[in-house]
Parts: structure tokens; sequence; C-alpha cells
């Protein structure tokens, strides 16, 4: 699954060690942590920043999408009642249709087994969706 990723997420503790200028930032200012998401390209590194109050979150990576309006409309339908945090869009990465959805939830959250249950109906041989626990970097 490495090759098909779009970015690298990761959590930190948003504390006066962390120097960069957007902790003057109200939005950050009474956040305990963020997420950094980072975009790697040849010339080029972008990241995206959000303010946090939890220290894990989920990442869901959709790819080998063949039937793209189709898989993603269930897809985006399924996501509708969770609060995502960031959406790379729909990306090509090896003729492979990729899309990266950060949420605001975690394994331990009683709606997990909801979003599990609901994305296991729709995965099969033309998606593959992975799930993974982002947590603060320690």
């Amino acid at each position: 699954m490495t090759e098909k990723k779009i970015t690298i997420g990761y959590i930190e503790k948003c504390d006066g060690s962390l120097r960069l200028n957007l902790l003057k930032n109200k939005l950050f200012q009474k956040s305990q942590f963020i997420l950094v998401i980072q975009s790697n390209s040849k010339d080029f590194s972008k990241f995206m920043i959000y303010p946090l109050n939890v220290n894990k979150i989920l990442k869901i990576t959709v790819s080998n999408v063949k039937e793209i309006v189709k898989e993603l409309e269930q897809f985006y339908s399924i996501l509708k009642d969770f609060n995502i945090i960031h959406n790379t869009g729909l990306t090509v990465r090896k003729d492979i249709f990729v899309v990266e959805i950060y949420l605001n939830l975690r394994f331990s959250d009683s709606k997990y087994k909801d979003l599990k249950t609901s994305l296991d109906k729709i995965k099969n041989k033309y998606i593959d969706i992975d799930i993974e626990e982002i947590s603060l970097n320690i």
C-alpha cells in the first residue's frame, strides 16, 4: 500500500516547543495538538496543518477504484455523518485512483464499528479500503 499513499499524517503536541508562527493564530491557541499532513513531490513538500483536541484520528485510503463515480458516491455517502478533517481529493498514483480522508474518529469510538461495517459492504475486488489510526508522535 505504501506506493499508493498521497500524504503522510502525524500528530504533534501544540506547545511552546513547536517553532512555527501559526501558534500565534487564534485557531491554534486553544488546541492541544495539531495534525500535520505532508504531501511530497519531486520538487517540494506541502504541509497542511489542522488544530486538534484529540490525540488520535483515523485515515482512510481508498484505492484501485475502477468505477469511479459509483464507488466514490457510495464511499462519500457513508462518510457524510462523520467529521472530515482533510480530503486529498481524487489522485492518480501509478495508474490507480486514490483518495485519502482524515476523520476525527478513533478505533475506540463507538461510531467506528458502524463505519467499518458500512465500508466493508462496498469493499470488493474493484476497490481497496485501508483504515489506519494516527496517534500522537512521541
